[in-house]
């Protein structure tokens, strides 16, 4: 079994590269196990519902930046500037987080309003 190295010319190539590996004998491609994480945020743009790892993903990235905001409103002697980036930070984390959840939520509906019978999906 051989494999095709391919010299990567933009970052989702790169990332292609990392996630997936290519048999040029079967012309089967196989995901890498050790970057599940990746593919599964990757597969999660085409598959409808919230996954729970990319909330996790969102959630982590966005207190990593709070706290360097923080730190670094305290290290500008409290900069107003910065400030605002904290606040606007914050707000954006807030509304994302209640988008998801939304989505979430219409997503459960629209699943369970699947699996109802004809008749009581009218009433």
């Amino acid at each position: 079994m051989s494999k095709v190295e391919v010299q990567p010319k933009h970052n989702l190539e790169v990332f292609l590269k990392d996630v997936v590996s290519v048999d040029t004998n079967t012309a089967d491609a196989k995901v890498n196990k050790d970057n599940s994480l990746m593919m599964e945020i990757f597969q999660s743009i085409f598959t409808p519902g919230v996954s729970s790892k990319v909330q996790v993903v969102i959630h982590a990235v966005f207190a990593l930046l709070l706290i360097n905001l923080i730190v670094l409103f305290v290290l500008s002697s409290y900069s107003i500037h910065v400030l605002v980036l904290l606040i606007a930070a914050t707000g954006l984390w807030a509304s994302l987080t209640w988008f998801v959840n939304m989505v979430e939520i219409e997503y459960q509906k629209q699943k369970g309003s699947e699996s109802l019978p004809e008749s009581k999906k009218n009433v």
